[in-house]
């Protein structure tokens, strides 16, 4: 994404958004609803993908979305650690124009 300059990984935000505002239940235990709501609505627009998009059944949607999930993991953690690193100057990459 930093090398070829593209916009940041919208389809991982709102599993981002839910494990910063988890720390939201130390402070209050309703305030939990809130990484609730961005877990449910990343897992809604895995689903949403799937059956709309890529055109998959019902069956095959249920099938394979445990293996999504965990792609989305490691996706996750994969952007977030360059992401790290990047700003941490820890690991260059030469940026290119497509």
């Amino acid at each position: 994404m930093y090398k070829y300059r593209l916009r940041p990984r919208l389809d991982l935000l709102p599993f981002i958004l839910a494990y910063l505002t988890l720390p939201l239940l130390l402070v209050q235990r309703w305030l939990g609803l809130l990484p609730a709501v961005f877990f449910a609505a990343a897992l809604a627009a895995i689903v949403y993908n799937d059956l709309f998009r890529k055109g998959k059944s019902v069956g095959e949607t249920i099938r394979s979305f445990p293996v999504l999930l965990a792609y989305y993991h490691v996706r996750l953690f994969g952007y977030v650690t360059e992401a790290i690193r990047l700003r941490l100057g820890k690991h260059e990459i030469t940026r290119q124009r497509l």
